[in-house]
């Protein structure tokens, strides 16, 4: 069993369009043929910009900014033409993952969109992202809630805002009153405007969070990417806090099995950089770890956490 607790998908083209209220015929597009153009070169790019991500943090701290926003580029065409639902489901099957966890980011991925896609598929779970221009985040969030979501996204970084805005401060309320874990974008990279203050993606920005509500058990999300061993002290330190392995290299994981092994979650951050499932997939087959850390890595945890049943939903 092997549980994806972080990857997205966006709409196709018609339903993005029809959201807009336009109804279009687009079954005369060639867009599954485009899809299958250049495969095997796209995969092994894809692979490549992978290896990129994992080790960009060996560069001088200046030379960062340039080389995030160079590998940001290096997704676009994979997400524009690899990332809806159907897309997501063949990649699950081709790497041999059961479940995933869908997160929505509005408004490019709507939480309406991944409520009602995960609702018609058992291999599927949403999570869902409260937009800064909610007026009543917390009944939005018991709403959502209700509908079947599992978890909470925030991602400060894109929304340009302090983690002691009210906002958050209200979410986080009501989560914990719910204990509804939440997972938190954390790393810090420089692809402005799409992240409006990438500073707040450090880790530390949160650590009054994890004090605070103990009701909610907290995902540190790519595992503070270019610091992780920073995010592994905060698993060490609080019980309620917990990563994910999305665009981690082998080795750094291996490190946090070794130190939390009951705390850090497969992720892949799907479809960025579009292989990466296969990519986790394969650096997770290098680990050296016995089975009950491997079952407790791929799934244990995860069905721990986020308090669900695989069988059925």
């Amino acid at each position: 069993m092997i549980i994806d607790t972080h990857v997205h998908m966006y709409p196709t083209l018609e339903n993005s369009l029809k959201r807009l209220g336009v109804n279009a015929d687009l079954k005369g597009l060639p867009l599954e043929k485009l899809k299958s153009i250049g495969t095997g070169p796209r995969q092994k790019w894809n692979t490549l910009m992978q290896s990129a991500a994992s080790n960009m943090r060996h560069l001088p701290k200046k030379a960062l900014p340039i080389a995030e926003k160079l590998h940001a580029l290096s997704s676009i065409y994979s997400v524009a033409v690899c990332s809806t639902k159907d897309d997501l489901i063949r990649s699950m099957d081709e790497n041999g993952i059961d479940k995933a966890f869908v997160i929505a980011h509005p408004p490019l991925i709507p939480n309406e969109f991944v409520l009602e896609e995960c609702a018609t598929n058992d291999r599927l779970y949403p999570v869902v992202n409260i937009p800064t221009s909610e007026n009543d985040p917390s009944s939005r969030l018991k709403k959502y809630v209700n509908r079947g979501a599992l978890a909470l996204k925030i991602h400060a970084a894109a929304d340009g805002l302090a983690s002691n805005n009210s906002h958050y401060e209200t979410l986080l309320e009501t989560a914990n009153e719910l204990g509804l874990p939440t997972i938190i974008h954390t790393g810090c990279i420089h692809i402005q405007p799409f992240y409006k203050d990438p500073e707040m993606g450090h880790a530390q920005k949160f650590e009054q969070w994890f004090e605070k509500y103990k009701n909610i058990n907290f995902i540190l999300a790519h595992m503070n990417y270019h610091y992780p061993k920073d995010a592994i002290e905060f698993c060490e330190k609080y019980t309620n806090v917990y990563c994910d392995s999305s665009w981690q290299p082998t080795e750094i994981i291996q490190e946090a099995l070794e130190r939390i092994p009951n705390k850090l979650m497969f992720g892949t951050d799907w479809p960025l950089v579009g292989s990466n499932q296969t990519t986790m997939v394969q650096r997770s087959n290098k680990l050296a770890i016995d089975k009950e850390v491997r079952e407790q890595f791929t799934h244990k945890t995860a069905e721990a956490i986020f308090k669900f049943n695989t069988q059925s939903k």
